[in-house]
């Protein structure tokens, strides 16, 4: 019985002349090395620094981005009764919320929605991502038009009774029941 000293996967399994084509390559790349630190034996560490400066000054960047964004979320979830120290942000993606997803998990994610007209199929409404932070998808319809049609067509996340009864005066809303 074979055994697996590491995960193979098809797409590493290359015929003759891809091999020799890397090998190759991979023999430039080390003469190509050579000549560097023959030239500048520092080049590398240098290298090394800034691409460390450069990546913790984008960390920082991130991180004052999802500082930003605390008292939104904060509101939001004060908004759902629950406690401030519940909020968390993602420090890669500071818009991006964490929601409790229709399995039982939670992703982050972005919840944008759009409206189309169904007619043409033209967008003729549309919300900022992550506007709200909850995976219910009704509390956005009425706030994303900026007006209101006279008819309707959602999906099933959007059949929600306030949503209904907010646009019931100007608009037929057609929904799954």
């Amino acid at each position: 019985m074979p055994i697996a000293t590491r995960p193979c996967r098809a797409a590493l399994f290359r015929r003759k002349t891809k091999l020799q084509h890397f090998h190759a390559r991979g023999r430039q790349q080390v003469e190509a090395f050579k000549r560097e630190v023959n030239d500048d034996p520092d080049a590398t560490n240098q290298q090394r620094r800034a691409t460390r400066e450069h990546v913790a000054r984008e960390r920082e960047q991130q991180i004052a981005a999802a500082q930003t964004q605390l008292p939104r979320v904060e509101k939001i979830k004060k908004a759902q009764g629950k406690p401030a120290e519940s909020v968390r942000l993602s420090t890669t993606d500071p818009e991006a919320v964490m929601i409790k997803m229709a399995g039982g998990g939670f992703r982050l994610v972005l919840n944008a929605q759009l409206a189309t007209d169904t007619a043409s199929q033209v967008i003729v409404g549309r919300t900022a991502a992550a506007t709200w932070a909850t995976g219910a998808d009704g509390r956005a319809t009425a706030g994303m038009l900026r007006a209101t049609p006279r008819e309707m067509l959602v999906d099933g996340g959007f059949a929600k009774r306030e949503t209904t009864e907010q646009l019931a005066a100007t608009t037929t809303m057609h929904t799954p029941v």
